[in-house]
């Protein structure tokens, strides 16, 4: 099985992220807060993260 063989499996590690309840998630490139109006292109990609890691990616990553 090739799931296996990719290391061990992460239990329960994936259910929580990075971003308190409540906060906002920002546009990584621009830093500005995301807004439904940022959907319109289908097939399109953001890359979103947690608002207050906007300039500290070492933080984001060490939340991991």
């Amino acid at each position: 099985m090739l799931l296996r063989d990719l290391g061990p499996l992460p239990g329960t590690k994936l259910r929580y992220t990075v971003c308190a309840r409540g906060a906002g998630w920002s546009i990584s490139d621009t830093g500005r807060p995301i807004k439904p109006a940022d959907f319109d292109s289908p097939g399109g990609m953001i890359t979103v993260i947690p608002e207050g890691f906007q300039t500290n990616d070492d933080a984001l990553v060490k939340r991991q």
